[in-house]
């Protein structure tokens, strides 16, 4: 029920995806409310006996004084259990792109140089690497100034957990890459 919770549970900033400057998609007009809502779209599906692709869009941070569109695409191998996420970020002038990544409370995250994320809980074990584009990391657990770092499976309880964030400086028309594999038991 505390606003500055609701905010972050509800923002960008708490799922998987990407925040460019800081903003949300969509802009909050209470507690309940929306006053601007990105509309998102989906431009391709397609599903293969090898490989599945996803491509969508939204326009949520073409309010920004210089507007950007965020497009990401999926292309999942199913053999070899490979994931590539790719976020392409159109814009003209120097922003600054977080990509967001939330672990369940019970994952063990480690972060190595580069930036890469390796995620086991039990057997299971994952890898998230980023490629080409430089990114600075950094791990949140269960912060409160501001939030980050938290998941919330019902209405007023939250859990710590883990969350890394990778941040590049982008300008012009920028593709930001990553790979997530399973490595066990996945």
């Amino acid at each position: 029920t505390d606003r500055v919770w609701r905010d972050y549970f509800r923002g960008t900033a708490a799922h998987n995806t990407v925040c460019v400057d800081g903003q949300d998609q969509s802009v909050k007009g209470g507690n309940f409310m929306w006053v601007r809502h990105a509309r998102a779209a989906c431009r391709v599906w397609e599903s293969h006996d090898g490989s599945d692709r996803f491509v969508g869009a939204h326009d949520g941070y073409k309010r920004l004084h210089d507007p950007v569109l965020h497009e990401r695409e999926l292309v999942f191998d199913k053999k070899t259990k490979r994931l590539q996420i790719i976020d392409t970020l159109q814009c003209a002038a120097d922003h600054v792109a977080e990509r967001c990544w939330h672990f369940a409370e019970d994952v063990d995250v480690t972060v190595a140089a580069g930036g890469g994320i390796d995620a086991h809980v039990g057997a299971a074990r994952l890898q998230l690497q980023p490629e080409g584009a430089a990114v600075q990391s950094k791990v949140y657990r269960g912060e409160t100034t501001p939030p980050w770092g938290w998941v919330s499976r019902h209405f007023d309880l939250k859990v710590p957990t883990t969350t890394v964030v990778w941040t590049t400086p982008v300008k012009g028309t920028t593709r930001l890459r990553a790979t997530l594999r399973c490595m066990i038991n996945c």
